[in-house]
């Protein structure tokens, strides 16, 4: 399910190439259900990495698949990763895609589950909206995510970039919506379980909406990944594109304002 939802984020919302989005679902999850070094080998190649021949690999580390992931990770370098797969992350983006998009916290707060514009809005009509929890948001949505920053900040031009690995660049807009701003600006929570796109959208929203961010440092990433299963209860973290923010760099993370919840 993991892999499922990463692929389908490449396909349909990351504008990746849809020659290029398929390979890496097919390959990626023919991977998770067989022991094949070749399968790993060209799921990686198809997020846009330069890996050697397969026998190349074999003869370093025959059909051993957590030696050619060890092997892939330092050939792809920044932003990969051979982790551990208890299958937890798992069970929390299944239980993530079924619930709502966000909680009410009470007192004005609401954590915020996936991006979804309309759903701020309707809240935003019920009661004052005084802060946004981002500390556990696992959405990594750009399309929505940036119609929920446009929410607030209205219209940026080129507020963001997204590069891929195989040197594609595209910059993104940020658009006001037709009802016009959502006003007060709420406050931001985030933390170290905050995604990268949460981590993106709590910038552009201190940036172009003076929003107040809490909290705890994030993470200090601006790699867009994908995890491939390998073997053994491991999986294999591949960078696939780079964000970037004019003015701010996202590979150090946010370290809030006020250290602490409120």
């Amino acid at each position: 399910m993991l892999l499922h939802y990463g692929m389908i984020a490449l396909l349909s919302k990351y504008r990746l190439p849809l020659f290029i989005g398929s390979t890496l679902y097919v390959l990626a999850a023919s991977a998770a259900h067989a022991d094949e070094p070749a399968r790993l080998i060209h799921a990686v190649e198809a997020a846009g990495h330069h890996v050697p021949p397969i026998p190349t690999l074999r003869s370093s580390c025959d059909d051993d698949m957590l030696c050619i992931a060890r092997f892939l990770k330092e050939r792809i370098g920044d932003g990969a990763a051979l982790i551990p797969d208890d299958g937890r992350q798992q069970e929390a983006r299944s239980s993530w895609q079924k619930a709502a998009a966000l909680t009410d916290l009470g007192n004005g707060k609401v954590a915020l589950w996936r991006f979804d514009a309309r759903a701020i809005v309707e809240r935003f009509k019920a009661t004052k909206l005084e802060l946004l929890d981002l500390r556990r948001t696992m959405d990594d949505d750009l399309d929505q995510m940036r119609r929920v920053a446009g929410l607030f900040a209205g219209d940026v031009e080129r507020a963001f970039t997204v590069t891929y690995i195989n040197g594609r660049q595209i910059d993104w807009t940020v658009s006001a919506p037709r009802e016009g701003l959502l006003t007060p600006v709420p406050e931001i929570w985030v933390g170290p379980e905050t995604g990268v796109a949460s981590v993106l959208l709590a910038v552009l929203l201190k940036k172009h909406a003076k929003a107040v961010v809490r909290g705890e440092p994030t993470q200090k990433s601006a790699f867009l990944t994908t995890d491939i299963p390998v073997t053994h209860g491991w999986k294999l973290r591949v960078p696939w594109a780079i964000l970037a923010v004019p003015d701010f760099d996202l590979s150090v993370g946010i370290v809030p304002e006020a250290i602490g919840n409120k």
